[in-house]
């Protein structure tokens, strides 16, 4: 009896984090437009098209908005990655942008710890930013083409560099 008590109780904590992490498609509809608004003319101007984008689900269930910008000249891509999880007392509303070849692909970060840049962890969350829910994706996409133009980052994005980065195994150890 305890067994069933307790998997009764599980099955309701799991559901009611699905309600919670599951947040409306609007949500993520307006993430698409807004950043495609203020990115496009940009990375349109490097050769890259917008391919469009994907709304999934992952293992966890977890709602994830998937952009890809493509330039099939030098076999470039461009991935923007979006999710909001909300669960108690946890919300993070991260923003994923890897770059690299079609069929291989960095997180940004990744391309800016291997260059020696700087940059601030948490300027790849939403929650990071002032503001109602556009103005924060205006000011992360402002960040963003700031990150585009540095030059280091210019020669990933117009494919005169590539550099295989190796994975860091550390914060795992």
């Amino acid at each position: 009896m305890a067994g069933i008590v307790l998997f009764m109780k599980w099955k309701d904590q799991l559901f009611s984090l699905n309600k919670l992490i599951m947040k409306n498609k609007e949500e993520y509809e307006k993430f698409v437009a807004v950043f495609a608004q203020q990115i496009d003319k940009y990375i349109l101007s490097l050769g890259y098209f917008n391919q469009g984008y994907n709304l999934y689900e992952d293992s966890l269930k977890l709602r994830h908005i998937e952009i890809c910008y493509l330039n099939t000249t030098i076999q470039r891509r461009v991935n923007v990655n979006y999710s909001n999880f909300k669960y108690k007392d946890f919300h993070d509303a991260s923003i994923v942008v890897s770059l690299g070849k079609l069929n291989k692909l960095y997180p940004i970060q990744n391309i800016l710890e291997n260059e020696k840049i700087t940059f601030k962890q948490n300027s790849f969350s939403l929650l990071s930013y002032e503001g109602e829910f556009e103005e924060q994706i205006i000011l992360f996409c402002e960040y963003l083409i700031g990150v585009f133009n540095i030059p280091e980052l210019q020669e990933w994005l117009l494919g005169k560099k590539w550099v295989d980065i190796p994975f860091d195994w550390s914060p795992y150890k």
